[in-house]
């Protein structure tokens, strides 16, 4: 609103049409306007205007030279657009695990069909370190068999996923097909079946855009651990040679967009059938309803955008600045040794002026990036 601008009477027709930040469309829809480079320290540091290719046929009358409608230059779109599988993609416990656990208990000869909500309290059920134990309950407390019928409910989603019983998410096929139309790359991670959720992407999709190199789904096979750590969402993004600065994750639970946060990118959290909007509200950039559609586009995810303004740092869920070590990932069961071992040890006590100092070092630390 500061700049300086000179105006003409002419609306010219656009020479191509672009596709540019919502940001910039005010712009567009302005008579011929000539902005001189500014300064704006509240808003970024170098306020600087680019062509977009808009002319004005009477721009030589006025100006001695072409006359063009200008965009600004530092609005980043995100190099990639990082889809959970399990949530995001699809709807994995509702359409896929549910039907196939019901599929696996009537093979087994087991009449306890569950039902959506039945389900939801089975997955709320205390977790294991195996996967099989919740399976306890459905077998009279029987081990054998609660590990034969989980082992059958793997081979039914892998067959559902082969028939195409499975549907995507309203909204992820238009979001995924608008990304790709500009230069960001589209990458699906968490796929418990990597292979069936490709054939699936190339159903909805066509062949031609799985053989390229902008969409790509990366499996949990490799992942030692799993979120809220962040090397699932850290290691997609080296893959595919992407800053994390330059990602936008969508995901659905409140541990993966804390595997988000960590791994220092931005995050759009829309819940699932058994996930809860609140859950997300205070760790995610942005919560919405739905996919795509009303709720957001690709031109809303740009930096600065509609829902943020500068570049993320990596925070953990309590906002404090988080690092990613460099050793190597650790097992499942020397992660919970590990920190079984962490909750037991001794916290010396510290004086008043140990902990202030700690508190202040602390602050500054988190300063730092700004």
């Amino acid at each position: 609103p500061d700049a300086t601008r000179t105006r003409c009477s002419c609306r010219a027709p656009p020479a191509q049409t672009l596709k540019v930040p919502r940001l910039a469309k005010m712009i567009l829809s302005t008579p011929c306007v000539r902005v001189m480079n500014q300064r704006r320290s509240d808003f970024v540091p170098h306020y600087k205007w680019v062509s977009v290719g808009r002319t004005c046929e009477n721009a030589g009358r006025h100006w001695g030279s072409a006359n063009k409608v200008v965009a600004l230059r530092n609005i980043d779109w995100p190099e990639a657009l990082i889809l959970d599988a399990k949530g995001i993609l699809l709807e994995s416990e509702r359409d896929v695990h549910r039907p196939a656990l019901n599929a696996a208990l009537s093979m087994k000869g087991i009449a306890n069909e569950l039902s959506v909500d039945e389900y939801g309290d089975f997955l709320s059920s205390e977790p294991s370190q195996v996967a099989s134990q919740r399976y306890l309950s459905l077998c009279d407390g029987e081990e054998e068999r609660a590990a034969a019928l989980f082992e059958e409910q793997q081979r039914q989603c892998v067959c559902l996923m082969e028939s195409y019983q499975v549907q995507l998410r309203e909204g992820v096929v238009d979001l995924i097909q608008d990304t790709l139309s500009t230069e960001c790359v589209v990458a699906v991670c968490n796929a418990e079946f990597p292979t069936q959720t490709k054939l699936l992407l190339e159903r909805h999709l066509g062949a031609s855009l799985m053989s390229s190199n902008k969409l790509v789904v990366f499996g949990m096979d490799h992942l030692a651990r799993l979120a809220p750590h962040p090397e699932g969402y850290a290691s997609a993004a080296s893959h595919m040679n992407v800053q994390p600065h330059r990602c936008v994750v969508l995901d659905h639970c409140r541990e993966g967009v804390i595997a988000a946060r960590c791994a220092g990118m931005r995050c759009v959290g829309v819940a699932s059938q058994y996930t809860h909007e609140k859950d997300l509200e205070d760790l995610a950039d942005v919560v919405c309803a739905e996919i795509g559609g009303s709720a957001f586009t690709i031109d809303d995810l740009t930096t600065p955008g509609t829902f943020w303004l500068n570049p993320p740092v990596p925070r953990d869920e309590f906002g404090n600045k988080y690092f990613i070590d460099d050793e190597q990932p650790r097992s499942m069961t020397e992660n919970a040794a590990a920190d079984a071992m962490h909750t037991s040890a001794e916290v010396p006590e510290l004086s008043a002026e140990e902990i202030e100092e700690e508190r202040l070092r602390n602050i500054l630390i988190d300063m730092d990036p700004f």
